[in-house]
């Protein structure tokens, strides 16, 4: 019924089984006037008392009445900047613990403290470990031999005399050659089970199963079927009943689906760690996908042809770009692009020539494009919350105050008006999103009904009958709200409390897509009375005629049979961007000679009586 429970600068501890919690007394670090950022926990076996406890400055606190009290190893009070250090023990060695600092030194520690350097007993620099700064670091000891002990970093190692030395036995990148096997690279858990011998093995690909010092045979890949996709970012396409769309995945490339072979099919495509997505709406074979630090392809087939079948259209900036760098489709010209790379760079040809924008940031790793008349309204963020807004498409730019104490991560505008949604950061309650009426130069809060989670992203329906249709995407699912229930609401059931890291909303098909961090992709209809929102449809014998459609001759009417009032209309990119709006009379010509060849949305409006219907542009 003892339960610990590290945070990052506390020792909680349970005494009930996890009903009520404590705090425990913990000598904080005296040179660190922040956080500890506990790392792991471990028990002496010999001792019901004595409780260890490391953290990410590589330093050791430890208790001996039971975890009420922790004191600072004074012979090994950290205070390394990059210098996490990880636990671990096992039954087959009752008198000692071990560790794993970030740079690769596998320590052996004594239970039996007299607070000098006498209880650190041996340390190992494991040639060539690379933690990717603390990304990915575990250990595990056989509990039926303690000479037997695993190291993951990008690469896995094994020890077979408790610690004195190190080699490689998981070897994703064949570095050094013939050396060890294949398994896929940065390790996050080690673990043995029970009989000492056998392994499991958590990692960015997934799960393995193996033998300690086995060979390539007795590891088998125990992942098919988990659907675990650890998505940055997604685009959908826009057609009826769609089924294309690219994802940006975490350190498993992009996966691309696209028609292939006959049948519409998932494919891979080249990235190492996908970070950006998008679809050109009027060719959808034409698809974006970011790779780390800017890095962006072009391909024109989906990749159906081949895994690297892209155009390298940007290089990777590492001193200026965000690790995760989005770019996003121009919501009605697709073949203007905005890439974040380190600032804002543009392109109009798609990515075959770049403009910087100027913007004054860089490390961007937020963007929000819409239209803003005849210009574009633009919205980007960088990796310290700074904030700037360009209503002229990038010729120009203003930074953006954030709500007092709080920091921007986030932004949907409304197309063709001074109203724009920002989300914040960070676990403050009532302070989650909040909404502006001229461009962020002033805030009113609206996180009613939200509980005090953090918020990724926020996303708006631009064609909502009710003029506020909003979702967003959180650490533990999907929120909505509309202006008529004026308060926050779980949108849905059947999606798993996950973290959404993007949300795109296909206007044809009228389903909202979530890209989750960890359980794949997922879609939810979100037509009008789903969401609980009433819609006044025309009636049957007063329903719309739109005519030519498809339009071939640069102009189409709307007729509605015995109406005498105005007709309101409004004409969408399938992305939701809008091309034209504006009142006419009922069978008035409406020019579109303007507009590309392709499909829109066409949404009319006679007294609050609404349909939507789809316009082809031929």
């Amino acid at each position: 019924n003892r339960i610990f429970a590290l945070t990052n600068n506390e020792i909680k501890i349970s005494s009930n089984g996890g009903t009520t919690w404590g705090d425990a007394n913990v000598d904080h670090i005296p040179f660190n006037p922040f956080t500890e950022f506990f790392q792991t926990i471990v028990f002496d076996p010999n001792d019901s008392n004595k409780v260890v406890v490391s953290d990410i400055w590589d330093g050791i606190f430890y208790s001996t009445d039971g975890g009420n009290n922790f004191i600072l190893h004074p012979a090994y009070p950290g205070g390394n900047s990059q210098a996490i250090l990880k636990l671990t023990a096992t039954a087959s060695d009752n008198d000692n613990f071990y560790g794993l600092s970030q740079d690769g030194a596998f320590r052996k520690y004594r239970f039996a403290f007299d607070d000098t350097t006498n209880d650190l007993i041996s340390s190992t620099n494991i040639s060539g470990y690379d933690s990717q700064q603390g990304y990915n670091m575990c250990l595990a000891v056989s509990p039926t031999n303690s000479n037997n002990i695993m190291v993951g970093g990008v690469r896995g190692y094994v020890s077979t005399n408790n610690g004195s030395s190190f080699s490689v036995a998981l070897n994703p990148y064949n570095d050094p050659p013939g050396v060890g096997f294949y398994v896929h690279p940065d390790h996050h858990h080690f673990s043995f089970l029970s009989n000492g011998t056998t392994v499991l093995n958590g990692h960015d690909g997934g799960i393995h199963k193996g033998t300690f010092a086995g060979t390539s045979n007795t590891w088998v890949d125990l992942s098919p079927g988990l659907i675990i996709t650890q998505s940055y970012n997604i685009a959908v396409t826009q057609e009826a009943s769609g089924d294309n769309f690219i994802m940006a995945n975490q350190d498993n490339d992009g996966f691309s689906k696209v028609f292939k072979d006959g049948i519409r099919q998932w494919v891979s495509a080249v990235a190492g760690d996908g970070t950006g997505a998008g679809i050109d709406f009027n060719t959808p074979d034409t698809r974006y996908l970011g790779g780390t630090f800017g890095s962006l392809i072009r391909t024109d087939d989906g990749f159906a042809s081949s895994y690297d079948s892209g155009t390298q259209i940007l290089n990777q900036d590492k001193t200026n770009a965000s690790f995760v760098s989005p770019m996003i489709v121009h919501p009605t010209t697709p073949t203007t692009i905005y890439a974040a790379h380190g600032d804002l760079k543009k392109s109009t040809n798609r990515g075959r020539a770049f403009t910087a924008l100027g913007s004054g940031l860089t490390k961007i790793d937020f963007v929000e494009v819409v239209t803003a008349g005849t210009s574009t309204r633009i919205f980007v963020r960088d990796e310290s919350g700074d904030a700037k807004l360009s209503t002229n498409d990038g010729a120009s730019w203003s930074s953006i105050v954030a709500p007092v104490g709080q920091t921007l991560n986030s932004f949907a505008a409304i197309p063709n008006t001074n109203t724009v949604y920002a989300t914040v950061s960070g676990y403050i309650s009532g302070r989650k999103v909040y909404k502006s009426t001229d461009n962020g130069a002033s805030w009113t809060n609206m996180s009613t009904g939200l509980p005090n989670i953090i918020i990724k992203e926020i996303v708006t329906k631009v064609d909502a009958t009710n003029t506020e249709t909003l979702f967003l995407a959180t650490e533990l699912g999907v929120y909505f709200w509309t202006n008529e229930t004026k308060t926050w609401a779980k949108l849905g059931s059947g999606l798993p409390n996950v973290r959404v890291d993007d949300l795109k909303i296909n206007y044809t098909d009228q389903e909202l897509y979530a890209g989750t961090f960890g359980r794949g992709m997922w879609k939810i209809d979100i037509k009008t009375s789903t969401l609980g929102v009433a819609s006044n449809e025309f009636m049957k014998a007063t329903r719309p005629v739109i005519y030519p459609n498809p339009v071939t001759e640069g102009s189409f009417a709307i007729d509605i049979p015995n109406a005498n009032n105005k007709i309101n209309y409004t004409i969408y990119s399938v992305l939701g961007g809008i091309m034209k709006e504006g009142t006419i009379g009922s069978g008035e010509k409406i020019n579109v000679s303007n507009l590309s060849r392709g499909v829109y949305l066409l949404k009319i409006n006679v007294l609050g009586n609404v349909s939507r219907q789809k316009l082809i542009v031929k």
